[in-house]
């Protein structure tokens, strides 16, 4: 038995492509430095990455988006 966290064995699914390319653009914007939610925010802004609906991230929607895919 592995004692090591499988990334999916606390979800119900693999992630879907969505969460795949949001999980590599929030790993882009940490390795620049992004320490703070509103570093995280402006990285995935300046990445062209669209927030949820479509608009861009703020604090608000990445807490609330994380929050909701943290479920």
């Amino acid at each position: 038995m592995s004692l090591y966290l499988q990334p999916t064995q606390s979800r119900e699914g693999a992630p879907n492509t969505y969460e795949l390319q949001l999980a590599n653009a929030i790993e882009q914007v940490f390795t620049n430095g992004a320490q703070a939610p509103e570093q995280l925010a402006a990285g995935l802004n300046e990445l062209d990455v669209p927030g949820p609906e479509g608009e861009p991230w703020t604090v608000e929607n990445f807490t609330a988006e994380m929050a909701r895919l943290g479920k």
